[in-house]
């Protein structure tokens, strides 16, 4: 049964680069290397237990780590051929972020409540715009802060207008911390204040 192919990193004994001392290792690397630079990027190595088909993804130079393709079980046959070769899965990692909630809504209310602040006279209205080009973000996160140190404040998400309506107890409350969202900035510029 044939096992889904899975891409790992090829890497030499000695670092990114190939010893100049190791000829096996320089001619495996420049192997492939011949490999990625083919039409088909597939390279059949003979192996105690027969042919292994490798696929060459890419390549940082002809004596240097290479990025390939096979399945999980032809691992231990291109061991047992090429000892001295590290082969390293490749991981993919989230980005770490600190994600602020409100813990609680001004008047005491809890504000993990995932709907949408309705407009009330003494809601702040925030608007977000790509720094980019000026336009409206849809369905961006906005959390804003009363009192950061109590997690007092409100938050909502932009509709397609990019606006968000804030309950923050009148308005003429202080935010406290406005924080950006993502890859776009708060302006200043563009929060206004709505008032009866």
């Amino acid at each position: 049964m044939a096992s889904k192919k899975t891409q790992y990193v090829l890497i030499p004994s000695g670092g990114l680069v190939v010893p100049e001392d190791n000829r096996q290792q320089i001619q495996f690397f420049q192997a492939l290397q011949k490999t990625f630079s083919s039409a088909t990027k597939v390279q059949s190595l003979s192996t105690q237990t027969g042919m292994l088909p490798i696929k060459v993804v890419d390549s940082i130079g002809e004596s240097k780590a290479k990025l390939i393709e096979c399945a999980p079980d032809d691992l231990p046959a291109l061991r047992a051929s090429h000892p001295s070769v590290r082969i390293l899965p490749v991981v993919y990692f989230q980005r770490a972020v600190m994600r602020y909630e409100v813990g609680s809504r001004i008047g005491g209310a809890v504000a993990r409540a995932k709907a949408k602040v309705a407009a009330k006279p003494s809601a702040t209205t925030i608007s977000i715009v790509s720094s980019k080009d000026g336009k409206p973000v849809a369905n961006a996160m906005v959390v804003a802060f009363t009192d950061f140190a109590n997690r007092v404040g409100a938050q909502g998400k932009t509709d397609t207008r990019g606006q968000v309506a804030l309950a923050l107890g009148g308005s003429s409350k202080k935010i406290e911390r406005p924080l950006r969202v993502s890859r776009f900035e708060l302006l200043a510029e563009s929060a206004e204040q709505h008032r009866p």
